[in-house]
């Protein structure tokens, strides 16, 4: 299947992504607290990159079983938009919960939406640079993420 070792790439992107939260704990002072904050962002690098690894692995046992990479690029695109949508709609209760006056749940709803937009019309393309692109986004949460900690460690050390 073509892009087979971008999809390879990506889920080691994505492990690696999800051991940074590994990473980030151990930069904890022993017996210091963990904020609110903190603790989400921490989950959301592992669930963000555990969900890419996983839909860049699906599509190559895909393939193998159904023998068609245009039909592989359509499941796939379509399970990407329902992760990607079922992950939004999973944080919000708690989004507006913790953090009520937060504009950034807007933007988590656009910039999924878009992407899911995205794939569901791949759906019909059955474009294989689409869903890399796809991916691609998808590795940019948890990595702004892991900045945004990364920043704020630096501004309490300061």
């Amino acid at each position: 299947m073509a892009g087979q070792p971008f999809f390879l790439t990506v889920a080691g992107i994505g492990l690696s992504l999800a051991g940074f939260a590994g990473l980030l704990a151990s930069f904890r002072q022993p017996g210091g607290s963990w904020s609110r904050v903190d603790l989400w962002r921490l989950k959301r690098i592992v669930n963000r990159s555990f969900a890419v690894l996983a839909l860049a692995l699906v599509p190559i046992p895909v393939f193998a079983i159904v023998a068609d990479e245009a039909l592989t690029v359509r499941m796939v695109s379509v399970l990407l938009a329902a992760l990607v949508l079922l992950d939004v709609a999973s944080i919000t209760p708690g989004w507006r919960r913790d953090w009520p006056d937060d504009r950034g749940l807007l933007v988590a709803w656009a910039l999924n939406g878009g992407i899911a937009v995205l794939a569901l019309a791949n759906g019909l393309w059955a474009s294989v640079g689409v869903y890399e692109l796809e991916l691609g986004y998808l590795l940019l949460w948890p990595a702004s993420i892991f900045m945004r900690v990364l920043g704020d460690l630096r501004a309490e050390a300061d």
